[in-house]
């Protein structure tokens, strides 16, 4: 991918690169679909290599063509890649992309507060845009199923930010 990457902007320097974050899923027999959810959510915390990639696409793309896409549990990746980005590089090489979308978000609705982990989120894009969905099923199974885990807070995905004031302006 990376090379791919490279040669296109080498060729085109006007291209736009959209980075997919997706649900990790280790993909266990379909007997298991209900553990899936919380072995996938240890997947997500394996983020070295994806900040490593981060770091290489950096060299190679300017910021004005990076965009990001994270969807459901690819946001809990996004955010981990993120920190472990954020460690190897400091936060001065932030913003990173120029737009980041986060779609039906699994990540707990206060986690990119400015005091929260996801807070690099925000710092790593000019802009960042939540979509989210009230009558999103699959998160409202989300909230009973990570009570014990995060507390009765629901994901971003579910009702938008959980406290505007808390978080960047670029939200």
């Amino acid at each position: 991918l990376q090379t791919k990457i490279s040669d296109e902007m080498q060729n085109n320097s006007k291209t736009t690169i959209v980075i997919p974050f997706i649900w990790p899923t280790d993909d266990d027999h379909i007997l298991c679909i209900r553990d899936d959810y919380f072995d996938d959510q240890g997947v997500a915390d394996k983020c070295e290599d994806v900040a490593t990639a981060l770091n290489n696409l950096k060299e190679h793309v300017h910021v004005n063509n990076l965009f990001v896409l994270a969807h459901s549990m690819g946001t809990l990746v996004f955010r981990r890649a993120m920190e472990e980005w954020v460690s190897l590089n400091g936060v001065n090489e932030l913003p990173l992309f120029n737009t980041v979308f986060l779609v039906a978000s699994d990540l707990a609705s206060y986690r990119i507060h400015r005091d929260r982990t996801g807070r690099y989120i925000p710092m790593s894009a000019f802009s960042v845009v939540v979509f989210y969905a009230f009558t999103d099923l699959p998160l409202i199974g989300s909230c009973f199923s990570n009570l014990r885990r995060r507390g009765p807070c629901p994901p971003l995905g579910l009702f938008g930010i959980y406290d505007l004031s808390k978080v960047s302006d670029n939200v």
